[in-house]
């Protein structure tokens, strides 16, 4: 039909992650999905009643729903839908370990327990050169992306994404997930708001209060970075 259609740039994008996805299959995306905090006891932070994240690959999901594996599951989990689940802790983690060059840290509700050997940074066994590029693409989310909202001046630098998930028929569940300063990571913020839609409407402002109360107000006025 011709180039001059409009171009949408999230199907774009997308489709790069549908091919990734295919390329690379489930069993690799779900290796790293745990490798960085998705999934495990651990995660619930041994609270009682605490659930946990799941990626899923072809075998566990036939244990645990008695279906076969489609290419559709794929794609889908290639961008973080249908068979996946993830907890808001565990998205939490998942950022820092990037924020952190690649170590993911073991939650936990008290400061006393920071030092304790169990509660220790594990390496994620990512290659530093991937940890840098994921590092360098969510911080350009906010400096010029759907994250740009967060880039005012009122905070440091930060980095993050957000996202969309679909919900059969209901409004999408709204999504952002974050840390910050962008060059010395302090915080890992993760928001999900149901049925809120877009990410970048109802989670990335949540998560701008949460960053200016936790930074405070700037001494002067700043220029967005």
């Amino acid at each position: 039909m011709g180039d001059w259609l409009p171009r949408c740039l999230c199907c774009e994008q997308q489709y790069v992650f549908y091919q990734m996805g295919i390329a690379v299959g489930p069993e690799t995306i779900s290796k790293w999905g745990h490798r960085l905090g998705i999934g495990g006891e651990t995660s619930t932070m041994g609270l009682d009643g605490g659930n946990y994240g799941l990626i899923p690959t072809p075998e566990q999901k036939k244990k645990l729903y008695g279906e076969d594996w489609y290419a559709g599951d794929t794609v889908s989990m290639a961008i973080g839908q249908g068979v996946v689940q993830v907890t808001p802790l565990e998205m939490a983690v998942m950022v820092s370990s990037i924020a952190n060059g690649g170590w993911r840290v073991k939650p936990h509700l008290l400061t006393s327990q920071t030092n304790l050997p169990e509660m220790q940074r594990e390496a994620t066994g990512l290659d530093p050169g991937a940890v840098a590029a994921i590092h360098e693409g969510l911080v350009a989310v906010v400096q010029e992306g759907t994250g740009k909202s967060l880039n005012d001046g009122s905070i440091p630098l930060t980095g993050g994404k957000t996202g969309t998930a679909e919900v059969l028929g209901q409004p999408d569940n709204a999504l952002y997930v974050g840390f910050g300063p962008a060059n010395d990571p302090q915080i890992a913020v993760a928001v999900v708001v149901e049925n809120g839609g877009y990410g970048a409407v109802s989670a990335v402002p949540i998560a701008h209060e949460v960053y200016k109360a936790y930074f405070g107000a700037p001494k002067t006025p700043a220029k967005p970075q």
